[in-house]
Order: C-alpha cells, then structure tokens, then sequence
C-alpha cells in the first residue's frame, strides 16, 4: 500500500488537527500564555542578586556596603514575587494574542488589560522577554524555556519576531 503524503491527505473542516493547520493559518489562532514558576530563571535571577550582593559588599564604608546590601535583598526578594511567584499588583500572569495584533495582560491582581507591545523584545531559544504597554504603564513578562510548553513559546517567539518585522 503506497504512503501517502501530508499534501495529499484530506483535510476536516471540523476538528482539524494541530498539524493539518499551515503556520500562516496556526498565527490567526489566539494565543495564551500562562506562564508557571520557572525554575531556570529563578537560578538566573538568584545568581544576578547574588553578584549585586558581591558588589555592594565592596563599598569604600560600611554604612553604605550594609544600604546597598539591603537594597539588593529587597530587589531580589521583590524580583521572586512578581516574575516566579506571578504575585502582587505588578505581577503578570497571563498574556493573550488573538492573531490579528490585538494583545491583553492580565495582572496579578485579577485585572484584565488590553495592551500593546512595547519595545524592545528579546527573543532567543532560551529566554523571551515580552514587554506590553497598557496606557502609560509598562509590563514585562520573563519567560524562560521552562515557563511554559514549548508549543507556545515557539508560537509566541514566531509572533513575537512578525511583529518585529512588520514594523
């Protein structure tokens, strides 16, 4: 029996697989992101504080080592409650693209927002940085590889990079 191939094959117009659906077409699809606790960037963001910390303890005097000190804990303190524990008012636990540029966050507080993104983005393999405005406040989204599953990080770093390019 001979095998036949993905072109050949017939398409459903209900229930259409994941992988019947062209890239073009899979990019008019909503997309949401729900990031969970990451693990890879905690260990980042613990070593960016720990060498903050370093640093500080360099101070020509000790009054200003022990301020520095104390404002690199609190920083980092306050980093893991918004962008690991997705906690507080700042926080931003989820993004949603509906495929035709319209972007909504939703922040830590339960409060839904229609936003729009800001400049820059970082897109690499590991690490997508998603920055989004929403009247003149700036949110930024942190999603290491293990945020979320790698389907929608690829769809979303594939977004991300169009709406680079379209401008």
């Amino acid at each position: 029996m001979p095998v036949q191939g993905f072109a050949d094959a017939p398409i459903r117009e209900r229930g259409r697989r994941h992988t019947d659906v062209s890239t073009r077409d899979r990019m008019l699809f909503p997309l949401v992101v729900r990031p969970r606790a990451s693990r890879r960037l905690a260990v980042a963001l613990a070593m960016a504080h720990v060498l903050a910390l370093a640093a500080a303890a360099q101070a020509p005097s000790l009054p200003l080592a022990l301020g520095l000190c104390a404002l690199a804990v609190l920083h980092g303190a306050d980093t893991v409650r918004v962008h690991i524990l997705r906690r507080g008012p700042r926080a931003v636990r989820q993004i949603e693209h509906d495929g035709r540029g319209g972007w909504w966050l939703t922040t830590g507080s339960g409060e839904r927002l229609e936003a729009s993104l800001a400049d820059p983005q970082t897109v690499i393999p590991w690490l997508a940085v998603v920055g989004l405005r929403s009247g003149s406040r700036r949110w930024w989204l942190p999603l290491a590889a293990d945020s979320e599953d790698p389907d929608t990080l690829r769809r979303l770093r594939v977004v991300l990079r169009a709406s680079r390019a379209g401008r």
